[in-house]
């Protein structure tokens, strides 16, 4: 009974450390995903799919001052940092 405690207890450990190892893989493909698919600036459009709104709700925020934008000739653009920020003001606890 004993030798079955300690072999399911050993077969416990190698789970651990193949968890782990699977955690930190997960990690370190999620920061290389991040820093291949981040960008620096979004439009309307893109923003709005990011935070899952209308496109109407980004252009009433701009209006508003809540969310900063940058004018690049006609272009309107946003960086996702300043609506992250945004969006921990918002936050309700």
């Amino acid at each position: 009974m004993n030798d079955k405690i300690a072999e399911m207890e050993m077969i416990i450990d190698e789970l651990q450390d193949e968890l782990r190892q699977a955690e930190s893989l997960i990690a370190r493909l999620d920061l290389e995903i991040e820093s291949k698919t981040s960008k620096e600036f979004y439009t309307v459009i893109e923003l709005a799919k990011y935070l899952n709104v209308n496109p109407n709700t980004i252009h009433k925020m701009k209006k508003r001052g809540d969310l900063p934008y940058y004018k690049i000739g006609r272009a309107t653009r946003f960086k996702i940092d300043d609506a992250k920020k945004y969006l921990e003001k918002q936050r309700k606890d």
